[in-house]
């Protein structure tokens, strides 16, 4: 069109490039996802029609087969807890194991990170203080709660939540962690440095049974500040403080997956707790959803293979 100086040109070819561009996007992928796919990132999946009122309930996750744990529960739940085979990235925390009412959520990581603190850094007993052999190999066993190196029947088996007390919280010291996140990347030992070693080595003179059957010291941030999450005053920082999300994303039972899969994709959750009034009801994850996404089966308009055949047979 530039050399001919034809301006008669130059709708036919401006509609001929759209029309190409279009019906290489309608058939074809686009470059990132190209790259995604020969890369093999993880990906969600189009959500098919047939597919977008599906509940959510039919989805997620039950209740009871999630690892909870309730407001007053100990270093020692939290270590049966990582045990688990499931390898959940985030655990919910309930009123009590009765009612079930969603309080907040907990990472994987920073759960694991405050209990392996809990473990590494309590002082050998004398010797002449013996302990139950049971004792000694949970205080050893768990310095790494990731990779464990001892069968879990070295372990304690015997879970005791009795429901939320806040008197029980309210003297084990506070500590500051990262911001929270629902998939906590942050390595840990990059964050020790945030804390005074010498602050958090003051007051570890409990023997291991003691310090595990404490209650776990959560707390959470308001306005830059760490504040305990019982006392909700501002606390000082330890090693032993697990930081929690108080306000967890929250579904009802009914939701349709259309809405689930444009939160999953929009606001990047890696979780969703589906919850009735309040009372957990079960979870659905990140991974979850792309394996319902790739089980689901593409949209066929309804009725028509029948009206295809129906015409065909009028036809001859």
């Amino acid at each position: 069109m530039e050399i001919s100086h034809t301006d008669g040109l130059n709708l036919p070819v401006s509609v001929a490039i759209l029309a190409a561009y279009f019906t290489a996007k309608r058939f074809t992928k686009s470059a990132y996802d190209i790259l995604i796919v020969t890369s093999n990132l993880p990906r969600l999946k189009k959500l098919p029609k047939a597919a977008y009122d599906i509940p959510a309930w039919e989805v997620m996750k039950d209740v009871a087969e999630i690892g909870v744990l309730t407001a007053d529960s100990t270093y020692e739940d939290a270590f049966i807890l990582l045990q688990r085979s499931d390898m959940e990235p985030v655990f919910p925390i309930v009123d009590s194991l009765n009612n079930r009412f969603l309080l907040a959520t907990v990472t994987r990581s920073r759960l694991s990170y405050a209990v392996s603190r809990c473990q590494g850094h309590i002082p050998f007993k004398p010797v002449d203080l013996r302990q139950p052999s049971h004792v000694e190999a949970t205080a050893t066993a768990a310095t790494s709660l990731l990779f464990p190196t001892t069968p879990l029947s070295t372990t304690p088996t015997i879970i005791r939540t009795t429901g939320y007390n806040s008197s029980s919280c309210a003297s084990i010291p506070v500590s500051v962690r990262g911001s929270y996140g629902s998939m906590d990347s942050t390595s840990h030992g990059d964050e020790s440095d945030e804390f005074d070693d010498d602050e958090a080595e003051d007051g570890f003179v409990e023997f291991p049974t003691q310090l595990l059957q404490s209650p776990i010291d959560f707390a959470f941030r308001r306005g830059g500040k760490v504040m305990n999450w019982v006392t909700n005053e501002v606390c000082d920082p330890s090693k032993l403080t697990v930081l929690i999300d108080p306000s967890p994303f929250q579904l009802m039972e009914m939701t349709p997956m259309r809405r689930v899969d444009m939160l999953f994709r929009m606001l990047k959750f890696n979780n969703v707790f589906i919850t009735r009034s309040g009372k957990l009801m079960g979870v659905i994850s990140l991974e979850r959803m792309m394996t319902f996404l790739g089980t689901t089966t593409p949209y066929q308009a309804p009725g028509l293979l029948r009206t295809l055949q129906n015409f065909c047979s009028i036809a001859k």
